[in-house]
């Protein structure tokens, strides 16, 4: 009794101290509660311990603040797409919160202006207690919290990272094959400029001037360094040469079904180029359509594409290469390409993650440029098995001093004489022989 009555004197006596003009504050209520709780035979544990009431009920909050703050800023997205659509507003998402004053510079959402009130989170600064809008791998727009200790939380999809759909007046046409006007920009092999060029996401129209685009022209935004992404409309079936050749800032470009053709050095280049899709229906690939993407890192060969001589050179963190399996020239084993039949390797992929290969039994010759793994520090040992009689000029290149090529023979003396005496390059290989006793 003596508990309770001492419990009672604290309520009364921190009620009297904590009254204003309009009554019993907030943290009196709470005080109030948590009094009659402990009356009430509750432990102080289950009130403010770490699954206790009142942290559940904290934690109940923030949620409801994170939610709040989502969905309003999805109503603005709403909005946007509204304006978008009526044309009432040309920019990105980004650029309309900015200049709702909803963002900063940094993309940090001012709460106190989203909701018209503030809330108890979204009050710190940099990385902590913020909301933000950040882009996710998809390129969806997201709205994320970082709490006081900088732990990240995504709390859900803003939007469609918004594409900007070129004015189709900057655009010339003839047959179908589509050209950007020379004063928004140029390309030939010496002279080109973009420097008035803004666009970072670029979305191809699929008619221009009422004719409806099937080919993207020779050189078509060549050495354009602002491109981030591309999406080709569903009427284009022919990609010419060099047409996003040195897009250096060349992120995503998404490739129309129909699809057919890919030039000669379409895609040579474009550094920043992570991953593409090649659609089933292409049946032509050109030489060095993908030579120097050296952040390519996966690639699909299409049923019908039955020659890709030198399209992968310096490819320098591929990791692997499938082929479809109808595709009558060419067949992939464990990310490798070989040919049909299995028996001859044509490409190792350069950074495939892998400390060991064993060549499979049955591979007959590995051909020139097969392993350049110097960029490759995972792998440390390939192993030939005794089925490989031929091995072209410069099969293996470039490795490392850890790295280790088990050999089918004894000595260089009597190395079988299908291998060439240069099979691997003096030049550029740093790893080691070993050979089989």
């Amino acid at each position: 009794m003596k508990r309770k009555s001492i419990l009672k004197d604290i309520s009364s006596n921190y009620l009297k101290h904590t009254k204003s003009e309009s009554g019993i504050t907030l943290i009196a209520l709470v005080v109030t509660i948590v009094v009659l709780l402990i009356l009430a035979g509750v432990t102080i544990s289950l009130v403010l311990g770490e699954n206790g009431i009142l942290t559940q009920a904290k934690k109940a909050k923030f949620k409801n603040e994170q939610s709040d703050v989502l969905e309003a800023t999805q109503i603005y997205a709403g909005d946007y797409e509204i304006e978008k659509n009526t044309q009432a507003t040309n920019g990105t998402i980004i650029n309309y919160l900015n200049g709702k004053n909803i963002i900063d510079s940094n993309n940090i959402i001012n709460v106190e202006a989203l909701l018209k009130k503030k809330l108890s989170t979204g009050q710190g600064t940099e990385n902590s207690d913020v909301y933000v809008i950040e882009q996710n791998s998809n390129k969806e727009y997201i709205v994320v919290y970082y709490d006081k200790e900088g732990n990240k939380t995504e709390l859900g999809i803003l939007g469609k990272g918004v594409e900007e759909v070129a004015d189709e007046n900057i655009f010339d046409i003839f047959d179908g094959e589509i050209y950007i006007k020379e004063e928004y920009g140029f390309y030939d092999e010496y002279v080109y400029g973009w420097e008035n060029w803004t666009i970072e996401n670029l979305v191809i129209p699929d008619t221009v001037n009422g004719e409806k685009v099937t080919q993207i022209s020779y050189g078509f935004i060549g050495n354009n360094d602002k491109i981030k992404s591309i999406t080709l409309p569903e009427t284009v079936t022919s990609i010419s040469s060099y047409a996003f050749s040195n897009c250096t800032s060349l992120e995503n470009i998404k490739l129309p079904k129909e699809l057919i053709s890919i030039g000669i050095g379409a895609f040579y280049n474009c550094t920043s180029l992570q991953s593409i899709d090649i659609p089933e229906k292409v049946n032509y690939i050109g030489r060095a359509a993908f030579d120097g993407c050296t952040s390519l890192q996966r690639i699909n060969i299409p049923k019908e594409v039955t020659n890709i001589s030198g399209i992968f050179s310096q490819n320098l963190s591929l990791k692997e290469i499938t082929v479809d399996e109808n595709n009558p020239n060419y067949s992939s084993k464990d990310g490798l390409l070989f040919d049909k039949a299995g028996e001859t390797l044509l490409l190792f992929p350069t950074c495939k993650e892998i400390d060991t290969y064993e060549i499979p039994v049955g591979t007959i010759t590995i051909t020139n440029d097969a392993f350049n793994t110097t960029k490759n520090q995972m792998l440390k040992r390939i192993i030939i098995p005794n089925t490989v009689t031929i091995v072209n000029r410069y099969a293996f290149s470039g490795g490392n001093s850890e790295q280790t090529i088990k050999v089918p023979f004894s000595s260089e003396t009597t190395r079988p004489a299908g291998w060439d005496e240069n099979w691997i390059s003096q030049e550029s290989f740093m790893g080691n022989i070993e050979y089989t006793k």
